[in-house]
């Protein structure tokens, strides 16, 4: 499992206050548990645009894809799982993102770590392409350290089913804020 998932906040309020309406660029392979960043607006827009952060991003994420929020164009505007198939995105879609600061997520990191990372700021792995079945990101924290925006590592969260550990082969579960 990868992708970004929001947990709760750093202040321990609800996040669903955080949510955003925002276009995605056109042209985009986008999934569920996406990190966004600040796309071109054109003069026709009401919506901000964004679109998915590339490889090795640090500063300027906005927040992960929660939804894709379907145009009722046609019924087949969502195909699977609330996501449109892992298929590029031609007509803008529009997402609803966990929008801001404060925001705690959950995510992997391709890597066994231990606490040493807690408190560290890691930058941005999307270079695992999402799951076009599910619909699922394939974004990950990254094993290399950032500079002072990113991801700010805040824990190491229990898998499930793993005899409460905090690794599964290889990939560790972490809590983390977004920092700029």
């Amino acid at each position: 499992m990868s992708g970004f998932v929001p947990i709760g906040t750093t202040d321990g309020s609800d996040y669903h206050g955080k949510l955003r309406q925002l276009t995605l660029d056109g042209a985009s392979l986008a999934f569920l548990g996406d990190m966004v960043i600040a796309g071109t607006d054109v003069a026709a827009d009401i919506v901000p645009r964004v679109e998915t952060a590339p490889d090795d991003q640090e500063a300027g994420m906005l927040g992960a894809i929660v939804e894709f929020v379907p145009d009722f164009t046609d019924e087949g505007s969502l195909v699977t799982n609330n996501h449109p198939a892992g298929t590029t995105i031609t007509d803008d879609q529009s997402v609803r993102v966990v929008y801001g600061s404060g925001v705690l997520y959950a995510g992997v990191v391709e890597a066994s770590v231990d606490g040493t990372v807690i408190g560290t700021v890691r930058q941005l792995d999307a270079s695992v392409a999402g799951n076009a079945v599910t619909g699922v990101s394939g974004q990950r924290i990254g094993d290399a350290a950032a500079g002072t925006s990113g991801f700010l590592i805040e824990g190491l969260q229990q898998i499930e089913g793993n005899g409460n550990a905090y690794s599964l082969a290889g990939v560790t579960r972490l809590v983390f804020e977004l920092v700029q």
